[in-house]
């Protein structure tokens, strides 16, 4: 009788070693599933941090593109704008100076000064000349003509862009340089 308890408790100590090592195989795969599934969420994480850098490195590269090329297209605008300005001031310079009257041309309105913001513009880029669609006007030889003002003609038309009223005259011709004794 001693014989068949010792027997069954062996046998019962089989099943339950063999029970606890099932057991403990069970928690140590239900362990590393575990370990395994955060594994993946962290790195599923670091992915999609990774991503959405990317993603603004790209969106802020594009932006930067878009803004140099809005840079390089005023630039480019405000070198015609300036380029016209000179071209106008020219040919008032030469209206005045055929009429005989003094003229001396102001300076460039500030908002055609350029101020570089940002890396310096890529070498070769040429500013373009204003093209004319039109013939500039036929000028007659200085001293062809009076001072005297003749509406509809081109020199009454020039003696107006320079003619303003005068406190002791009323309206006549004077200079818009302050060192030609003008008021």
């Amino acid at each position: 009788m001693r014989m068949r308890m010792r027997m069954r408790l062996r046998v019962e100590v089989r099943r339950l070693r063999q029970e606890v090592s099932r057991e403990r195989v069970e928690v140590e795969m239900r362990l590393r599933l575990r370990q395994e599934v955060r594994l993946r969420q962290e790195v599923q994480l670091r992915v999609e941090m990774r991503l959405r850098q990317l993603q603004q490195g790209i969106h802020n590269r594009q932006r930067d593109e878009q803004l140099r090329a809005q840079t390089e297209q005023l630039r480019a605008q405000n070198e015609y704008y300036a380029s016209v300005h000179a071209q106008q001031q020219q040919m008032l310079q030469l209206l005045a100076q055929q009429q005989g009257i003094p003229y001396v041309a102001p300076p460039p309105p500030p908002q055609w000064t350029f101020v570089p913001m940002g890396p310096p513009p890529p070498p070769g880029l040429v500013p373009q000349q204003p093209q004319f669609s039109t013939p500039p006007a036929q000028l007659p030889a200085p001293g062809a003509q009076d001072n005297q003002e003749e509406s509809g003609t081109m020199h009454g038309f020039v003696n107006s862009l320079f003619a303003y009223p005068t406190p002791d005259e009323g309206s006549g011709q004077s200079s818009n340089n302050p060192s030609c004794g003008g008021s």
